[in-house]
C-alpha cells in the first residue's frame, strides 16, 4: 500500500496516509480496521449522491491514520473483500458529518447498506436544542470545526480545494478522479477525517450516545429511502427534517399519508392540521420551504 507520512503532525493532523487501489490492499486495510474501536467516515466525488459519483472512500482512525479507498478505480470490487461487512456492521461505530449523501451513494451505485453511524452534525444540532438555543439550521462541518475546533491550518486548504472544485465544475469536471490524486487533496481528505474524533470529544460529555445513535439511524435512512426523490428544495436544504432527533412510533390503526414537500410519511393528522407556520398538506419542516420563512 502506498503511504504517505507527515513531516508536520500539527499541520496535516495525520500520521499515515494509506492510499487502497488493489484487491490484496483491501483485505489488508479491512483486517487493520476491524481492530478498531470507532472509525470515522467520508467519502469524496463529484455531485456526491445517487445521481454522481463517490469516487474515493476515507477513513480515519483514532491514532491517525487515514485510508483512502479508491473506489474510481476499484468500483465494486472495493466492497467485495471485508469492505462492506465493514461498513455495514452495526456493531463497528463509524463517526460521520451528515451522513445522508454517502449513505445513499454507498447504497444506490453499489449496494453497500451503510449502519454503525455516530453523526455530530445531529449531536451538535441536539446540543443546542437542549440548551434552548436555535436549531431549525444545521451547521456545516467547516462551521462546526471553527466553533469547537478551530484550527489555522484547516482554512487555507478547505479554501483551496473548495476553489480546485469550483474550477472544475467550470468545465464541467471534477478533481476527485484525478490519479494520482494531489498531496493537498490527500491531506483535506485526512484532516476532515480526523476532525471528527477531535469534534467528537468535545461534544462527549453534552450527548447522550444511544439517543444519537438511534437518530443517526434515522438519519442514514433519510435520502437513501427514496424510491423516487422529491422536489430538490424539499430535500436538499439546510433545515433539521421533521422527525430525526425523535419520532413517534408508528401505531396500527393511525392513518398516514405523505407530505407534499419531502415526501416522508406523517400522521394525517398531523398533516390536516395548519398553524402560522404549518401549511396543510406539509410538516413542519417543508412549510418553512414553502412559506420561505427564513427564521
Amino acid at each position: 500500500m502506498a503511504t504517505t507520512s507527515s513531516d508536520s503532525e500539527n499541520v496535516c493532523h495525520y500520521k499515515k496516509i494509506v492510499w487502497v487501489d488493489t484487491v490484496p490492499q483491501v483485505k489488508q486495510a479491512v483486517k487493520e480496521l476491524k481492530r478498531q474501536n470507532e472509525i470515522s467516515l467520508d467519502s469524496e466525488g463529484d455531485n456526491l449522491s445517487r445521481e454522481g459519483t463517490l469516487d474515493i472512500l476515507i477513513i480515519g482512525t483514532m491514532n491517525k491514520k487515514v485510508f483512502l479507498f479508491d473506489i474510481f478505480k476499484l468500483g465494486h470490487d472495493a466492497f467485495q473483500h471485508g469492505l462492506r461487512g465493514l461498513l455495514e456492521s452495526a456493531s463497528k461505530t463509524k463517526l460521520m458529518y451528515d451522513c445522508r449523501n454517502h449513505s445513499d451513494a454507498l447504497m444506490h451505485l453499489y449496494n453497500v447498506k451503510l449502519a454503525g453511524v455516530l453523526d455530530l452534525q445531529l449531536v451538535e444540532i441536539d446540543i443546542r436544542r437542549r440548551n434552548k438555543e436555535n436549531h431549525r439550521f444545521l451547521k456545516s462541518l467547516k462551521q462546526c470545526i471553527a466553533a469547537f475546533s478551530p484550527d489555522q491550518a484547516y482554512e487555507p486548504l478547505k479554501e483551496s480545494v473548495s476553489q480546485m472544485v469550483r474550477m472544475a465544475k467550470t468545465t464541467g469536471s471534477t478533481i476527485w478522479d484525478r490519479r494520482p490524486l494531489d498531496t493537498e487533496l490527500k491531506d483535506y481528505c485526512a484532516i476532515d477525517s480526523l476532525k471528527l474524533f477531535e469534534l467528537l470529544k468535545s461534544f462527549k460529555k453534552n450527548m447522550n450516545r444511544d439517543e444519537m445513535l438511534e437518530a443517526s439511524e434515522r438519519y442514514v435512512n433519510y435520502f437513501r429511502s427514496y424510491v423516487e426523490l422529491p422536489e430538490r428544495k424539499y430535500y436538499r436544504h439546510s433545515r433539521l427534517p421533521n422527525d430525526i432527533l425523535s419520532c413517534i412510533p408508528r401505531r396500527a390503526g393511525v392513518v398516514y399519508g405523505k407530505c407534499n414537500g419531502c415526501r416522508k410519511e406523517f400522521r394525517q393528522s398531523f398533516l390536516d392540521s395548519e398553524s402560522k407556520v404549518r401549511c396543510i398538506g406539509f410538516c413542519d419542516t417543508c412549510s418553512l420551504i414553502e412559506k420561505n420563512i427564513k427564521g
